[in-house]
């Protein structure tokens, strides 16, 4: 990248404050603290295919109608196109090159603290449920992690993962407050389904007005989708109608979980935060997957917020909204002291008494390329992106820059980097700021296991 000159002062003021760590914890006024806090990340669901962010088949009928009496954020963000990077950095409010987490199977770097154990220093009982073993490594600050055990199958299904997280929630008192975690992983194996996946799924058609034409038809025009030589229209169509479909099964199983657990809530409040680790490629951009791209398909995530007290209800938030902002956002509402963070609580937009500064930016990363991950050889490329509401620039190391006017362009089709509008320059030093730090203070990633290797083989991610 050739060198750029001054920016503008609100973009410069931008690039310091971001990469500035924020120490803040509680407002002012000290709320009353929620007595249950569930988060719930459904893995690769990508935003575009769930109805309330305006997807016309009914793949989310349950959280469609939970999202009438909750906050709706319409442009939030992951911070990494992969499940663990993304986790942690949700955990963590830092960035995967800060908290050491940069692929599949790794821990945290030393003295990073998580949101379990923020929580857990405030009173709260804090316990996991994954349906995959390989994010077990992500325990820290959780009193109870169950993770799938490979066995017969490679993931656990959500009704088991659930089960598993409703026998736990039983056995607590009324009083306790509680954090729980609920990972659920049948979204992502919409390509591979097992002759136990298609049983269990058999009974879950997902309805629509439009016909199997025009959903395609949709998908073009809305996602991105196109046919080529490889991805037929009959190929594209069966590929939209196994991910939906696995959408809807964890929609279902979400809702008996919700209900029972609204029965139960005493009177204090429930705050439940429904999101996912990353979206899919779905053939936008020619990719079926996730961990090789940067494009809106991989990052854009839903992300709806529901108290039983009523707080943010009825709101659909437009601004930039990042996982990492939920970690200041629960420390504000439970008045925990918030560790060194990259984000900003979203509270205020919640509550709908102020709305984020409109110059902030996201940024996000890939994971590490290495030889023995599928399809990954001929692209071992550093690769980052920086952008907000109207631009994105994409940074790679051996490849061509990109850069998007997502104003004109939200599909990122056009890649305006030979031909750039003067904003380019604005973002490059964004990026080279982000860069600059993060190479100064370079963290270690820990080394994966073998047996969660042969896991993550399994699960298709390594040869």
């Amino acid at each position: 990248m050739s060198s750029s000159p001054p920016t503008s002062r609100p973009l410069r003021a931008l690039a310091a404050g971001l990469l500035a760590l924020s120490l803040t914890g509680c407002g002012s006024a000290e709320p009353e603290a929620p007595q249950r806090i569930f988060l719930v990340t459904i893995d690769t669901l990508r935003a575009d295919h769930v109805e309330f962010l305006g997807y016309p088949a009914q793949t989310t009928p349950f959280l469609s109608r939970l999202a009438e009496e909750s906050a709706v954020f319409t442009n939030a963000f992951s911070t990494a196109s992969h499940t663990t990077p993304s986790h942690a950095s949700l955990f963590t409010s830092l960035y995967p090159d800060q908290h050491g987490a940069r692929a599949n199977g790794q821990s945290f770097a030393p003295g990073v603290v998580t949101m379990a154990s923020v929580l857990q220093k405030s009173g709260y009982r804090t316990a996991a449920f994954s349906s995959v073993n390989f994010l077990e490594r992500l325990r820290p600050g959780f009193e109870v992690f169950s993770a799938h055990q490979r066995t017969a199958s490679i993931y656990r299904p959500a009704n088991l993962t659930i089960e598993k997280a409703t026998r736990w929630l039983s056995r607590q008192k009324p009083e306790d407050k509680l954090f729980v975690w609920l990972h659920l992983f049948d979204v992502h194996e919409w390509e591979n389904p097992s002759p136990i996946d298609r049983k269990r799924l058999s009974s879950y058609d997902v309805k629509s007005e439009l016909s199997r034409a025009q959903l395609l038809d949709y998908a073009r025009e809305h996602h991105g989708l196109q046919p080529d030589e490889e991805a037929t229209e009959e190929l594209l169509l069966n590929a939209l109608e196994s991910y939906d479909r696995r959408i809807l099964f964890v929609d279902s199983q979400l809702k008996q979980f919700f209900e029972e657990q609204r029965a139960l809530d005493g009177a204090g409040e429930s705050l439940w935060i429904f999101t996912s680790d990353h979206g899919e490629g779905l053939f936008s951009h020619g990719y079926k997957g996730h961990g090789l791209e940067l494009y809106r398909e991989q990052l854009h995530v839903p992300l709806l917020v529901f108290s039983s007290k009523g707080l943010g209800a009825g709101r659909r938030i437009e601004n930039l909204a990042r996982h990492i902002d939920l970690l200041p956002t629960l420390a504000e509402l439970t008045c925990s002291p918030l560790p060194p963070s990259q984000g900003l609580s979203l509270v205020p937009l919640l509550e709908g008494r102020a709305e984020l500064d409109p110059a902030r930016t996201a940024y996000a990363q890939r994971r590490p390329v290495v030889e023995e991950h599928k399809g990954w050889a001929q692209t071992p490329d550093e690769l980052r992106t920086v952008y907000d509401l109207d631009y994105k620039y994409i940074f790679s190391s051996k490849e061509e820059d990109q850069f998007f006017d997502l104003r004109a362009d939200p599909l990122e089709q056009s890649n305006l980097f030979e031909a750039p509008p003067s904003e380019l320059e604005r973002y490059q030093e964004v990026m080279g700021a982000y860069r600059r730090v993060f190479d100064s203070k370079e963290v270690t990633s820990s080394e994966v296991s073998e047996e969660t290797k042969a896991e993550l083989r399994s699960l298709g991610y390594v040869d």
